[in-house]
């Protein structure tokens, strides 16, 4: 009796294992070329390292094109640095529907900050500062006697 209880348990696992196996989607990947160019242009950036979903690497070709052997069908991370432009991370997708080699604009370093509010720390000439009050008393500066 228990000898057939336990011939039955392994038929059904190892049914159930060959069902997995066949429904089992294999996951869909494939090659996919990065074209990395200058923002608004068509130059190409040669020879740049280029970091997929923080792990998989590569580096431009002469052509600014980055192949990423086998990468799976759906959304990646990029990060790329390259002298005389700022680092780029950004997303893309990729899949058999998407048109390769996928453009990725690099914005080039003019050395010149264009992050953050605007803040003019010169005052003015002939300029007065303002007196500094806490509960209607002038605390700064102090007063003269």
């Amino acid at each position: 009796m228990r000898k057939g209880i336990f011939m039955r348990i392994t038929q059904i696992l190892s049914l159930a294992c060959a069902t997995t196996v066949f429904l089992a989607h294999p996951v869909q990947a494939q090659d996919v070329l990065i074209h990395l160019h200058k923002l608004g242009d068509t130059l190409s950036i040669k020879n740049a390292p280029v970091t997929i979903d923080h792990a998989i690497e590569a580096r431009t070709d002469t052509n600014g094109i980055a192949r990423i052997p086998d990468l799976e069908d759906g959304g990646h991370v990029i990060e790329a640095t390259a002298p005389g432009y700022l680092f780029l991370f950004d997303n893309f997708n990729s899949g058999s529907g998407i048109k390769q080699p996928i453009e990725m604009e690099m914005f080039p370093d003019d050395g010149k900050s264009n992050v953050g509010p605007k803040v003019n720390s010169t005052p003015q000439a002939g300029g007065r500062s303002s007196p500094l009050t806490a509960l209607g008393q002038q605390v700064w500066p102090p007063a003269s006697s």
